[in-house]
């Protein structure tokens, strides 16, 4: 696949993930009373499930290089022609739908505000984004087999 196709793939993730994090972001705004940073927790938790989940989806040899402390990214990334499904859903719609910069943005405004709400989001973010990465890991492969 060329470079273009790579590209359309991501920005068209890249465009369904925004605007589903748009959309979560008003529904927890809206609907519950979970604090603002509530919802980007939830984001963040359920894109790092489906990222776990879609990194199944690659070659083992680039998922092993992944884990290495080398510059892997760069590495793989190399070595790697993306396909369709992995450059619209890991790259472009988790890229787009998860909010990191927001919940260090969050983070920094808690920590001066209220500092048990800031190491909840912190180590509630953190810790259950880890776990569902691993969770969306064992999801993949029990799909896969």
């Amino acid at each position: 696949m060329d470079l273009i196709s790579i590209l359309m793939f991501v920005m068209i993730g890249g465009a369904v993930g925004a605007v589903a994090r748009f959309l979560v972001q008003g529904f927890f705004a809206r609907f519950t009373s979970v604090p603002g940073w509530g919802g980007v927790l939830f984001i963040n938790v359920l894109g790092s499930l489906a990222i776990g989940f879609f990194v199944t989806l690659l070659p083992e040899e680039l998922a092993h290089h992944l884990g290495t402390d080398h510059g892997a990214a760069m590495d793989a990334m190399s070595m790697l022609e993306l396909h369709e499904l992995l450059a619209l859903s890991a790259v472009g719609f988790c890229g787009a739908f998860t909010t990191f910069s927001t919940f260090s943005l969050d983070s920094a405004f808690l920590l001066v505000e209220s500092r048990r709400q800031f190491l909840l989001n912190v180590f509630g973010s953190t810790g259950l984004a880890l776990f569902a990465v691993f969770l969306g890991i064992l999801l993949g492969k029990a799909v896969g087999t």
